[in-house]
């Protein structure tokens, strides 16, 4: 046996016994599509399934505000804390104690297929939040033709597959990320159309696709920030469309527009908001850029969610969980402060000082809930709640983390 056969063995059963472990803690994902294909229902451990159904909200009277679709990605996914046992820590973590003002959560990790935890499921479903997966194909990714692969009768496998996982793991959708081109000789939007469709039809009524502003009808990742002739066929496709980071206020109105001229409508179109834009204005090498270019992300998420909604349209929100990820001290008050505008602690300190962009955009009174659409608790008939946070200390001190546990705050 030569040695890049030893390698390749070594690595298999490192991954079998990473899988192993991941599914003890109720994580699951895919790397390839080699794995997607492999993948049945038999694989699936019963700690790795939620057991909590969507709570059916009531839908607010008279509530104008944006609908909140929150893009989780928090120290690159699967975090011990998200685990179903539960285990102590030293200090609470991302766990979104807004979540009344919430429409739908994205599980998003750098791995193929990212399947929610079930404790994220759990906590939503539990609040009436919708929560979808990720199917993310990046450049490098091998095999990206297998999307367009249909059999003899025209089913899509990689349709199939996503909407059978779905169901068997309980949550209730996908985001569908195309970071790459198709080999030319693959390549076919009307294909790319199909996949979305039988997706889409194939988790039902009840469950949600939303397509990515990357690929474009043209075969190439072109972002375009809005809704256009180049995008709108997958994401009539899809039946929602989230956009990338870098719209401005005539792009939005202009995606309104054509929202509007078309069946997909306001309500399935959002616009999407970096959090990590704030920290790099001033950075030309690693400049992020979102709207309002100069105080954008961060604190001034808020800022952006009031444009879209006083257009009429919804956000998307990248990596809500900045103010746990980038700050070492202060994260729940950052938090609050993005939220709910209140004043930032006044010994905060982080990297980006001294610019200090984080103090200087006029974020107070201008928080995330001002802006969002506020969903009423329990559904239309019944109410119940615990008030369990998702970390608690025990009768010694200790503080633990039990995100699945999480219930409808006060």
């Amino acid at each position: 046996m030569d040695q890049s056969s030893t390698r390749t063995h070594c690595h298999d059963e490192d991954c079998a016994e990473e899988r192993r472990l991941d599914a003890l803690k109720g994580f699951a994902s895919l790397e390839s599509f080699e794995e997607l294909l492999a993948w049945t229902e038999d694989d699936v451990d019963a700690l790795q399934r939620s057991n909590t159904p969507l709570l059916r909200r009531a839908q607010p009277e008279g509530e104008h505000g944006a609908k909140v679709m929150l893009i989780h990605d928090y120290m690159g996914g699967y975090n011990e804390y998200e685990s179903c046992q539960g285990l102590v820590v030293s200090q609470e973590l991302y766990s979104c104690d807004y979540l009344q003002f919430v429409e739908t959560f994205v599980y998003f990790s750098h791995r193929l297929v990212a399947i929610p935890p079930p404790a994220w499921i759990n906590t939503c479903h539990r609040n009436g939040v919708t929560v979808l997966g990720t199917l993310i194909v990046e450049p490098g990714s091998a095999d990206v033709e297998c999307i367009l692969q249909q059999d003899e009768l025209g089913s899509f496998w990689v349709a199939r597959k996503l909407a059978k996982m779905a169901k068997c793991y309980g949550f209730d959708g996908w985001l569908i990320n195309i970071e790459t081109s198709f080999s030319l000789l693959s390549w076919s939007a009307a294909k790319l159309e199909g996949f979305l469709c039988q997706l889409r039809a194939e988790l039902g009524v009840d469950g949600k696709v939303v397509w990515y502003d990357a690929l474009t009808t043209l075969n190439f990742v072109w972002y375009q920030n809005t809704l256009n002739y180049v995008n709108l066929q997958f994401a009539l496709a899809a039946g929602s469309m989230l956009t990338n980071y870098a719209w401005n206020p005539d792009l939005a109105q202009s995606g309104k527009v054509r929202a509007l001229e078309s069946d997909l409508g306001l309500e399935n179109l959002y616009f999407g908001i970096d959090v990590w834009a704030q920290n790099h204005q001033k950075d030309s090498k690693h400049k992020r850029i979102t709207w309002p270019k100069l105080f954008g992300g961060g604190t001034g998420t808020g800022l952006g969610v009031q444009v879209l909604q006083e257009l009429g349209l919804n956000v998307g929100i990248f990596a809500p969980a900045w103010s746990y990820e980038h700050f070492n001290c202060h994260q729940s008050a950052v938090e609050r402060a993005v939220w709910r505008g209140t004043p930032l602690p006044k010994d905060l300190s982080c990297e980006c000082n001294p610019q200090r962009p984080h103090e200087t955009a006029p974020y107070q009174q201008h928080g995330i809930v001002q802006y969002a659409k506020a969903f009423p608790a329990g559904s239309a008939t019944c109410f119940h709640t615990n008030f369990e946070r998702a970390f608690s200390r025990t009768h010694d001190g200790v503080l633990h983390a039990q995100l699945g546990s999480q219930n409808i705050q006060p």
